[in-house]
């Protein structure tokens, strides 16, 4: 069976869709969130700190919108903390940025939405899956019990491979950070509640 990579918005509400309509395991079907909200992460990081982006290592969890979280504590840069780069401030807006960048491009392009990004960031995906390069990268999986989760698509690491999405990875996170997943997690379920009760 073929791999399905879901892009479209709302993300999360249509891989859960999509998985109650095609039946498929978690390994087969995903969507893309993660890859693209990082790598945003990944540029705002970089310029605050006057680094090169290949030098910054982010991480963004949780649901493909307002209450996705940046992991400020896997953020690294060179492999050090992103807190001896910059500060709290510093770093709350660049997190404050990472979760509206979405409409800040819907904003600049003035009509439409965003299609370069999210298609480099779907083809890193389908590349690291057909090139069987087991890559850690941030996609909207099926939990399965990890977090505490089960049965809903929320964005975590996961290594992609050839079967698709191969592992999903539980990461540590400071309490705050788990308060700000648990909290983008409830508008997953949210969400995921509503399209229950539209398609019922």
């Amino acid at each position: 069976d073929a791999i399905v990579i879901s892009i479209a918005n709302p993300l999360d509400a249509i891989v859960y869709r999509l998985s109650q309509k095609l039946g498929r395991d978690r390994g087969t079907l995903f969507g893309m969130a993660g890859v693209l909200d990082s790598a945003r992460y990944r540029y705002f990081v970089a310029e605050a700190a006057g680094v090169s982006v290949e030098n910054v290592e982010a991480l963004v969890l949780g649901g493909h919108g307002d209450t996705m979280v940046p992991i400020r504590s896997a953020c690294r840069i060179a492999g050090l903390s992103v807190e001896l780069f910059l500060d709290d401030d510093v770093l709350a807006g660049i997190e404050a940025r990472t979760r509206k960048a979405g409409g800040e491009v819907v904003k600049l392009i003035g009509t439409g939405s965003a299609f370069v990004s999210p298609a480099w960031s779907a083809l890193e995906m389908a590349e690291a899956i057909i090139f069987d390069k087991k890559k850690v990268m941030a996609v909207s999986a099926r939990l399965e019990g990890e977090y505490g989760v089960e049965g809903l698509y929320v964005g975590v690491p996961a290594i992609l491979g050839r079967s698709g999405v191969e592992k999903v990875l539980e990461v540590p996170l400071t309490d705050g950070e788990r308060a700000l997943f648990d909290k983008s997690v409830e508008a997953v379920r949210s969400t995921a509640a509503e399209v229950d009760r539209l398609t019922s």
